[in-house]
């Protein structure tokens, strides 16, 4: 071996050693890069695992902000049925007060109707109405306003012993501020345009 070795020429034992440098920092620093790449491939799963994670959140939310959606489009389904296009205040205020009178409430005040205003897909209107009775009655009438086919909804009420019978009876000063709702006549215009 040590003959071939001193035959080489300079060039050729430059070239040698530079083989076997190149071999003993291949060797030496790769194994190191296995280990680098090893860590950037486990740091990339990581990132991607997260990724995934978050992708399945904002998944879950879209599937259940479908699920509203269709929820409320039932909703609205339900509640186009109901809610009687023609209704107009006189009939509603009727309904009320009839309801009022049957279950012995006394009317004491009715305030002037809204205008029919715009919210969303109905329309509504308020008034104020002032009642005297016990409040047995007053779960009553609420009771017989959810039965009927009007929408009513409350807005504001008062309760307070009533002055007519002092402190210690049973009748009581009711003031409710009564919303009702019925079909947009412009929305269902633009149904029937549509269909």
């Amino acid at each position: 071996m040590s003959d071939r070795l001193d035959a080489m020429t300079y060039l050729q034992a430059f070239g040698a050693g530079l083989a076997i440098a190149g071999l003993y920092f291949y060797f030496l620093y790769s194994a190191q890069n296995v280990d680098a790449v090893i860590n950037r491939i486990n740091q990339d799963i990581a990132q991607t695992t997260l990724e995934i994670s978050q992708k399945d959140a904002l998944i879950k939310e879209k599937q259940s902000v479908e699920a509203e959606i269709l929820k409320n489009a039932s909703s609205f389904s339900k509640s186009q049925e109901i809610i009687g296009q023609n209704l107009d205040k006189s009939s509603a205020l009727e309904v009320l007060t009839n309801k009022s009178r049957e279950l012995g409430l006394a009317i004491k005040g009715l305030g002037t109707f809204s205008e029919w205003a715009q919210v969303e897909t109905v329309e509504k209107a308020s008034i104020n109405v002032k009642l005297e009775g016990t409040f047995e009655q007053l779960m009553f009438l609420f009771s017989d306003l959810t039965r009927d086919r009007n929408f009513y909804n409350i807005e504001r009420i008062s309760i307070k012993p009533s002055q007519s019978t002092g402190e210690g009876g049973r009748e009581l000063e009711i003031v409710i501020d009564f919303l009702v709702f019925r079909e947009s006549k412009r929305l269902a215009s633009d149904l029937e345009k549509r269909g």
